[in-house]
């Protein structure tokens, strides 16, 4: 699968994750990464969408919260594990340093 396709696919995991499901805070925190893969997905240079990219992990590890469950807004370890491998894969197929 292509970069797009692999973005995409985050996309739809990021709006299906269990912890951001309830609350307003929620809401926005699946908005907020969205729009950073869409921001990734839209870079015209190859360095923006690997700038993006890392903006979305740095993201991610914000919204990581260690206690079950996790807080309005934040995410398990484990879906933060998910999403940051699924990021670094994109990096990869892009061809990101």
């Amino acid at each position: 699968m292509n970069a797009a396709g692999q973005v995409a696919a985050l996309k739809v995991a990021v709006s299906s994750l269990p912890s951001l499901q309830q609350t307003k805070k929620d809401a926005k925190t699946v908005n907020k990464l969205n729009k950073q893969l869409d921001e990734a997905l839209n870079g015209k240079k190859l360095r923006e969408q690997c700038k993006n990219l890392d903006g979305f992990i740095h993201e991610v590890k914000k919204k990581t919260d260690r206690t079950i469950p996790p807080k309005d807004g934040k995410i398990t370890e484990a879906e933060a594990a998910t999403l940051t491998a699924d990021a670094q894969q994109i990096q990869a197929v892009l061809g990101c340093q």
